[in-house]
């Protein structure tokens, strides 16, 4: 079986940004998101990996890279945790101040972390 590829969502993610609907930038937002979180995730070493239940993932994920004693990986953690703050204010919160140019900003954000994410992985 093959896997499907999580930095697919960044292309849709920019077609929604690009969008004049709010629920397209929700939506956009929220993929940019999962996009970075599934990469970040399966760049960490297998026994990591198996460390993580899927009720921690998000958090556990940031945090190992934010914990990581390389700038990048750090770079990452935050970029990924602001990602999934984001991303809540736009799954959960019915006020947000949300528009085209803001949900491409997120997108290009998450694009960032994932160049960041192939040139440098996970590293403790």
């Amino acid at each position: 079986m093959i896997s499907f590829d999580f930095t697919e969502y960044l292309d849709l993610a920019e077609e929604l940004a690009a969008r004049a609907d709010e629920a397209a930038w929700r939506s956009a937002i929220s993929r940019s998101y999962y996009a970075v979180l599934h990469v970040a995730y399966r760049t960490l070493p297998p026994r990591l990996q198996a460390t993580i239940s899927h009720r921690t993932m998000h958090r556990v994920t940031w945090r190992l890279y934010s914990d990581s004693s390389v700038q990048a990986c750090r770079q990452i953690g935050q970029a990924g945790t602001r990602l999934r703050d984001r991303r809540v204010d736009a799954d959960y919160r019915p006020v947000a101040m949300l528009s085209s140019a803001r949900a491409a900003r997120l997108v290009a954000d998450a694009r960032e972390a994932m160049e960041r994410l192939r040139r440098h992985g996970y590293q403790p």
